[in-house]
């Protein structure tokens, strides 16, 4: 097992990477490099962020937890989406 490889501290099993500094379990933990250990919840959105580095052109990608608004899950639900015509002639 590699250095950057972690083991989850609830069921013992190897976490996958999805991005540099941010790891997964299949049991609902997660691991991110400045935080540490935590437990996923459905509204948040994993992604990576883009931050400037230094004077040049040069971009680096950080990961970063977003989290949905009540009114953006409200709004992407399948019963709003697809409004069926109850017009007959």
């Amino acid at each position: 097992m590699g250095k950057s490889n972690k083991t989850c501290p609830l069921c013992g099993r190897i976490m996958k990477c999805q991005f540099n500094g941010l790891q997964h379990c299949k049991c609902g933990i997660s691991w991110i490099r400045d935080e540490g250990f935590f437990e996923r919840t459905p509204d948040m959105i994993f992604c990576l962020k883009r931050v400037k580095k230094g004077k040049g052109p040069h971009t680096k990608q950080v990961p970063e937890i977003r989290y949905r608004s009540r009114e953006l899950s409200a709004e992407s639900s399948p019963e709003k989406k697809h409004k069926k015509s109850t017009e007959t002639e």
